[in-house]
């Protein structure tokens, strides 16, 4: 079977939903001041080797999400984030959730003990080499596993505790949903250059490249960690 027709095949199966439930009373949002980005498959190419039978043992499907998040058009701060992992557990799959918005904090990751206090940074298999060894020799364990979206939803189930990365091979669409999630959970996400939070509410009708994450990101679980990260890379 060709590649085209296996992941026809896939896109096409029987869906498994998930009920998300315990849902915040969430105050009202200006729709007019909404703004979405949404990541139909992030990870494509561990969905495409998923999907062909060519990919290595903890890779491969498991590793594709979809990522949706809105943010306010005023101020580009990210209020809602949603991740899907499809593929979990055979197919069977998984959402988490997470509000930040005018106080209400809430974050749902199903039935799941999110236990903080990780010491695991995540990083891309492209990362600096000096980088890495900083972040290693500041007492943090590295690993680097695939997919923008899959490492943030690790440090949003406690999996991690960070995710580094210098270089600008990020999206808005790759972080605004998991950012929500992380500042529902008292983490959050900032540029790796300036340290200030990353926003969304770009230009329209840019070229793909001009949403991108172009001073890197650090993602963080919560505030000790982020500052023992800076303290790291300083």
């Amino acid at each position: 079977m060709s590649t085209a027709n296996r992941m026809a095949k896939s896109v096409h199966d029987e869906i498994h939903c998930t009920t998300c439930y315990d849902l915040p009373e969430i105050p009202t949002l200006d729709k007019d001041n909404l703004g979405v980005w949404i990541d139909p498959i992030d990870a494509t190419a561990e969905f495409i080797a998923g999907v062909r039978g060519e990919a290595e043992a903890s890779r491969g499907l498991p590793c594709v999400t979809v990522l949706i998040g809105a943010y306010l058009r005023s101020s580009g701060e990210p209020v809602v984030g949603v991740i899907n992992q499809p593929f979990y557990n055979g197919g069977k799959g998984r959402i988490i959730w997470g509000v930040n918005y005018e106080g209400v904090k809430k974050c749902y990751v199903g039935d799941k003990e999110v236990v903080s206090g990780h010491n695991t940074i995540l990083i891309s298999g492209a990362e600096k080499p000096d980088i890495v060894e900083k972040i290693k020799n500041s007492g943090f364990e590295v690993i680097s596993v695939p997919g923008a979206g899959h490492k943030l939803l690790k440090i949003a189930l406690g999996e991690a505790a960070g995710y580094i990365v210098s270089k600008g091979t990020t999206f808005r669409w790759d972080t605004c949903g998991p950012h929500a999630i992380l500042n529902a959970r008292g983490g959050g996400l900032i540029s790796y250059t300036t340290h200030k939070p990353i926003t969304y509410n770009d230009d329209g009708g840019l070229e793909p490249k001009g949403y991108c994450n172009s001073e890197g990101i650090i993602a963080y679980a919560d505030n000790d960690t982020l500052q023992k990260i800076l303290n790291t890379l300083s």
